[in-house]
């Protein structure tokens, strides 16, 4: 089975290419050049590979949240190449994939994934690993905070992501400096699903951007 995965949700475009030969992946952290890298990046660790675009059997994408602009790149071309190739699709949240390189670094198996979210907030989520599948799990629901709240999570989980790294005072516990999201991490995450064979038709992909609005109105964020 030929599993193309990437994520363009943060700073971050990130490739991986799993084949029966083996694994092939480019990650490069480069702010907001995603739509001008990410399918030259495919193609290149397919032709490493030696097959096709159109011989891709399933499309991993991360699905957010995070950048609007980096979230619709990454829909829009699993959109593209499932269509293309007839591949199923399947959408993996990127806080999940925080969380997972987060667990793999350091061994710890309760785990807060938190991204910068901009306009004074955070995207949040409580990851528990499971040990027999050895991907994490989500504890309760990802959502979009004050940082504040960051502060209230359980004091013996792992901070991980650049929700944490900009409001470090507001953090209970100890951060993992330095994670982002990674298309290795979702392969990870995305086995248990493919085995399960819950995946979506070709075509089918979905953002997740938790927050509904790009920007707030003054009266809205209390601006006076």
């Amino acid at each position: 089975m030929n599993i193309i995965a990437f994520d363009t949700a943060t700073d971050v475009c990130s490739v991986a290419l799993r084949t029966a030969a083996g694994t092939w992946h480019d990650h490069r952290v480069e702010p907001r050049q995603q739509a001008r890298l990410l399918l030259p990046m495919i193609d290149a660790l397919a032709t490493e590979a030696d097959i096709s675009m159109a011989d891709f059997d399933v499309v991993v994408y991360g699905r957010g949240p995070g950048s609007f602009t980096g979230v619709r790149i990454a829909v829009a071309a699993a959109q593209g190449l499932s269509l293309a190739a007839g591949a199923r699709t399947l959408g993996i949240s990127t806080l999940a994939s925080v969380a997972q390189v987060a667990h793999a670094q350091s061994g710890a198996t309760s785990l807060v994934a938190s991204l910068d979210a901009r306009m004074g907030e955070v995207y949040l989520g409580h990851y528990a690993v499971n040990e027999s599948l050895g991907v994490v799990e989500l504890q309760g629901t990802e959502r979009v905070v004050a940082p504040a709240e960051l502060g209230q999570c359980r004091p013996e989980a792992l901070f991980a992501g650049s929700g944490a790294e900009r409001y470090p005072d507001e953090v209970g516990g100890r951060i993992e400096e330095d994670v982002w999201p990674t298309a290795l991490s979702l392969l990870e995450l995305a086995g248990p699903v493919i085995k399960a064979g819950n995946l979506d038709c070709p075509g089918e992909a979905e953002p997740v951007y938790l927050r509904d609005k790009v920007a707030l109105t003054e009266k809205e964020r209390g601006v006076s």
